[in-house]
């Protein structure tokens, strides 16, 4: 898959599995994003999207006891992966977003630009509607940066 197919799969399933939840009081600029289930190829194949470790938890209250995989980003990380969710996810998800995103306080500004540019498949094109990933340096893919240099030329 291509990274923009990456992107969609992971909005899809965040959509489904994930949580995005408010920084607690105790480190109030880490809110946290995080996705769990039982199929270990799914939340691997997540955390390696991510960058991210793939933590293994035993429920002991079943019985049989469930195996539960999860990954979890905090902080400027998860404010990254949120912002850019955001629009491809539903109502519901994006006021949790929102509220997740209200309880972040960035430190300074150098620290906000590398939250909003940060995340594994890169930083997304400029046009709003466009998943696609540019060039390292570039603010456009390749298809609206040849549409952009067609416009001012």
């Amino acid at each position: 898959m291509n990274d923009e197919q990456n992107f969609c799969w992971l909005a899809g399933l965040i959509e489904g599995e994930g949580s995005f939840m408010k920084a607690p009081p105790s480190r109030p600029n880490e809110p946290r994003m995080e996705i769990e289930m039982k199929d270990e190829d799914v939340i691997a194949r997540v955390g390696a999207l991510l960058g991210a470790k793939m933590q293994r938890r035993v429920r002991k209250q079943y019985d049989p006891p469930k195996i539960i995989f999860r990954v979890r980003l905090g902080g400027k990380r998860a404010v990254a992966l949120m912002t850019r969710l955001k629009p491809y996810m539903s109502e519901r998800r994006q006021a949790q977003i929102a509220a997740a995103l209200g309880s972040y306080t960035a430190r300074n500004e150098r620290i906000a630009a590398e939250a909003h540019g940060w995340f594994t498949l890169g930083p997304v094109c400029t046009n709003p509607m466009c998943a696609k990933v540019p060039a390292p340096g570039a603010k456009w893919c390749d298809t609206h940066r040849e549409e952009d240099s067609h416009v001012r030329a």
